[in-house]
């Protein structure tokens, strides 16, 4: 006969255990599960629930945030993301903007996410601009790797060069070229655009930034830069005036002549800026003629003196100054303002209202909508391009292109139903 021996009464064990042991069967006293990072790293990297470093999940001694009283443990707070919305970067990164790229082929609606490497973007700056532009300049030099990680840059030396420089970028296969001056490098960049699906961003450095303006991008470049980096992509219309394209303002009378003296002034070494081109436009509007024009802007026509055609897609010419208020960027329309014959005394004291608004209530102010216009004189007169000299003219042929250029835009922007684009 066999005899079984009964298992002898445990022992309780010795205190010194417990601190020897700080992991004993789960759920009893002085039980402490494994410890894992509260935070997971933005881009993922983990697959099947592992830790984001590559790691078994458990802590081996590095830090970790302190859970907050008064919330259970693994709880989410109210709002917070889910892991796929951590992996969005938002003003900090490129996904945002990649997304848009890669978006909806008309520019509208909520871009879509997408991960991977950053955007191949190059900033193209004309250094000639002025001081802002030198800015602008050492701002792009020192942009951070996390926002524009492979941008490059190529500046220019002389006119038309920025044309030549944003096709290159095309061929090249960059996704976002930036042009960093005024409205005119904006012009020539977006001509060299026109015909890609290469996304045209604005970093204002020139005088006026009538289109940064109505665009809503921070004059100063390194915020600029920073808000680019998280927007979205829209489709803009292209005017064109005698088949030469402009984005913002394009025009003929006092507006033009105006342009042509701060220009010539500029090129014999002369300070830019907005303060020294009102000057020019203080002093000439005591001596300027108005010429005698013929329009016919859709079914409107137009005969008679004024001091200024504008053909505006955008809102103003820069500086605040507004001209068309409301206009829309996308809805394949300019809006042709006149500015019918007046003395001197109604201008100066009309051109209050560019900047405090109000001026659609001046007697002399019409505004013609229209898709197509031609503009004719009997004599030769100036007109520009987005602030540049476009030489005299007897007649000028002025069409709109709609939605023929991709273009960066804050988010906000994009989204308020008051600003420059339509609804999606």
């Amino acid at each position: 006969m066999r005899v079984r021996r009964l298992p002898g009464r445990p022992r309780p064990v010795d205190p010194g255990v417990h601190r020897l042991l700080p992991l004993v069967a789960h759920g009893r006293a002085r039980h402490q599960p494994a410890r894992r990072h509260g935070f997971w790293r933005a881009g993922g990297g983990h697959r099947r629930g592992g830790d984001p470093r590559g790691g078994d999940g458990r802590d081996h001694g590095t830090a970790r945030p302190a859970a907050r009283s008064g919330r259970a443990r693994g709880r989410p707070r109210r709002g917070a993301p889910g892991p796929r919305a951590s992996r969005r970067l938002g003003p900090g990164g490129t996904a945002a903007l990649r997304g848009a790229l890669h978006g909806r082929p008309h520019g509208r609606g909520h871009p879509r996410r997408v991960r991977g490497a950053g955007v191949r973007a190059v900033a193209i700056a004309n250094p000639r601009a002025g001081l802002a532009a030198q800015r602008a300049i050492r701002a792009v030099e020192t942009a951070k790797p996390g926002r524009w990680p492979e941008l490059k840059l190529w500046t220019t030396s002389g006119p038309g060069q920025a044309r030549e420089l944003a096709r290159t970028a095309v061929e090249e296969g960059f996704e976002v070229v930036l042009a960093v001056g005024g409205d005119g490098t904006a012009n020539e960049v977006a001509g060299g655009l026109l015909g890609s699906q290469v996304a045209l961003g604005v970093v204002p450095a020139g005088s006026g930034n009538g289109l940064a303006r109505t665009l809503r991008i921070p004059l100063d470049a390194g915020r600029a830069l920073r808000e680019l980096a998280s927007a979205v992509t829209r489709r803009m219309d292209v005017g064109r005036i005698n088949g030469r394209p402009f984005l913002n303002v394009g025009g003929a009378g006092f507006d033009a002549a105006v342009g042509q003296a701060f220009h010539a002034r500029a090129l014999l070494g002369g300070r830019r800026g907005v303060m020294n081109y009102a000057r020019i436009a203080f002093a000439m509007s005591w001596t300027y003629r108005c010429g005698g024009f013929t329009l016919e802007a859709g079914k409107h026509r137009f005969e008679g003196g004024a001091w200024l055609v504008a053909f505006v897609n955008g809102r103003q010419y820069g500086g605040a100054a507004v001209i068309a208020p409301g206009a829309r960027l996308d809805d394949g329309l300019l809006e042709v303002v006149v500015i019918e014959q007046a003395t001197p005394f109604e201008i100066m004291a009309a051109a209050p209202r560019l900047y405090l608004g109000g001026l659609e209530r001046f007697r002399r102010y019409r505004r013609l909508p229209a898709s197509q216009a031609v503009l004719s004189g009997p004599e030769p007169f100036p007109h520009h391009l987005d602030g540049e000299p476009g030489g005299p003219a007897t007649r000028l042929e002025v069409s709109i292109e709609p939605k023929a250029l991709n273009v960066l835009v804050p988010r906000p922007t994009a989204e308020d139903p008051l600003g420059p684009f339509g609804s999606a």
